[in-house]
């Protein structure tokens, strides 16, 4: 369509198309195109739109992927993305900064990225590629800039491949992809211990490590390391967090995975105490933990975590009311808690949740022992925005469920997997006047109320994908 200019001084009406734009505005239109679609479509059209279509601008935050990560944790397929196509993008976007692989490519695509797209700073790479440490030495040559690194887990086990990765003076967060073996063969570490000197975040995933190799790094990178993922046990099955407290007192967030409880009593309650001298910490993972009744709380006894603002304990058992009401004293500055699939816990665990009063974010799905005392607890919450309860029978928590208008500073609602039957949605429209999203997915006894919420909440994003009110194969999902 052609835009009429008239001009009092001109006896004739010029016609201005598209082409006659300024600079400026064409490329905020291609700000919002994606990385196919710039080199597929704007690059072709003229050559003025390809020499725009490079501009650094466009390219900063434009991320290219190549196969779907699913929620499962696996490829669903690379739709519009063959190995044709990525090559060719590589070829024609010079400026490229961001590629995430979620599958194995071939060595001419990875060939054809390192030797394009030198100004590459984040590269995600598939856990199961196949990566030599020819290939990786002429990545890191080609790519000098790379700032974030996502490689399988077996290139850290080679020696060459981890001298080849200490040469990215640039490199700022390193993260291994799962470990496809199940033989234990230990990390190379020592070579980045005194490289990367910007290395501030490292994710190890579930992959062995020695336990002298880990505290000659750590105590190289004590001034720059902020955030670690790592297996709860090192070489001889010793747990990390006592060595972690020993050479990492300055992490902000740490991440512990594959949980395995001592036999010794005794032993884990040293290794919760431990985290008592990580004054620094700010983020805690701590997934499916299985400890000794009373022991995970002695990591916040006397105050310990102060500046704690995010704690992940999803999936853990052995995780009692009691525990729980222990870290509201302890971490006056929590914003963020995930207590999901903490199968024990009742409406007792949150009687003292009003200490947390700069909380944002809570998360309680499939927690199917809460009832009708949860809600209304929350409503002393004054800046909490976001609220998680996916997988539970809402009719149970009643009479509070009510009360849930009253969190007046709502902005997200997720329901998922859940028996919706109850929720007030007729009184959001004046009630929760700041609710922006709302997730009702896989949702049964969904009431009339809540379809007239499109209409009356214009500003509000519904999410009912596959939600329904009878399906004879639905069924309410068991915790695991």
């Amino acid at each position: 369509m052609s835009l009429i200019n008239l001009n009092p001084q001109l006896s004739e009406i010029r016609r201005v198309g598209i082409r006659d734009l300024p600079d400026e505005i064409l490329l905020k239109i291609f700000s919002h195109m994606s990385v196919s679609e710039l080199v597929g479509t704007v690059q072709k059209v003229c050559a003025r739109w390809k020499v725009l279509s490079q501009a650094g601008q466009l390219w900063t935050d434009n991320v290219y992927r190549i196969g779907t990560w699913c929620h499962v944790g696996t490829c669903i397929g690379n739709i519009g993305n063959p190995d044709q196509e990525a090559i060719e993008i590589f070829r024609s976007a010079p400026n490229l900064r961001k590629v995430h692989i979620w599958r194995p490519i071939t060595y001419s695509v990875l060939c054809t990225l390192y030797t394009s797209c030198h100004r590459l700073t984040e590269l995600h790479l598939d856990g199961k590629q196949t990566l030599s440490s020819s290939e990786l030495k002429n990545l890191v040559e080609q790519c000098p800039r790379i700032k974030s690194l996502r490689v399988p887990c077996e290139v850290m086990k080679s020696e060459e491949s981890v001298e080849a990765l200490s040469h990215l003076q640039h490199l700022r967060v390193l993260c291994l992809g799962e470990q496809d073996s199940s033989i234990e063969t230990p990390l190379v570490l020592r070579p980045l211990a005194y490289s990367c000197p910007e290395l501030e975040e490292i994710d190890f995933m579930h992959t062995y490590i020695n336990v002298e190799d880990l505290k000659f790094f750590l105590y190289a990178k004590k001034n720059t390391l902020k955030t670690i993922g790592i297996r709860w046990t090192l070489s001889g099955n010793r747990c990390v967090l006592p060595v972690l407290a020993s050479y990492a007192v300055s992490l902000e967030c740490l991440r512990v995975y594959k949980f395995v409880v001592s036999t010794v009593p005794a032993t884990e309650v040293e290794n919760f105490t431990a985290l008592l001298r990580m004054k620094n910490l700010q983020e805690l993972t701590m997934t499916a933990i299985e400890p000794f009744p009373g022991t995970v709380v002695l990591a916040f006894r006397d105050r310990g975590l102060q500046k704690l603002k995010v704690l992940d304990l999803r999936s853990s058992k052995n995780l009692y009311n009691e525990s729980v009401i222990g870290f509201y004293r302890a971490c006056p500055v929590l914003r963020e808690l995930n207590l999901s699939f903490v199968s024990m816990l009742s409406d007792d665990a949150f009687c003292e949740i009003y200490h947390l009063e700069h909380l944002q974010k809570l998360d309680v799905s499939y927690c199917r022992r809460l009832g009708g005392e949860l809600i209304p607890r929350l409503t002393s919450l004054p800046h909490l925005h976001t609220l998680v309860m996916k997988g539970l029978d809402l009719s149970q928590l009643q009479p509070g469920l009510g009360s849930i208008v009253e969190l007046s500073n709502l902005r997200c609602l997720t329901l998922n997997d859940s028996i919706i039957a109850g929720v007030p949605f007729d009184k959001f429209p004046r009630k929760l006047v700041r609710l922006r999203e709302l997730n009702v997915r896989w949702c049964q006894g969904v009431p009339r109320a809540w379809k007239k919420l499109t209409e009356q909440m214009p500003q509000l994003k519904i999410d009912t994908t596959c939600s329904r009110t009878e399906c004879c194969s639905w069924q309410f999902r068991e915790c695991p």
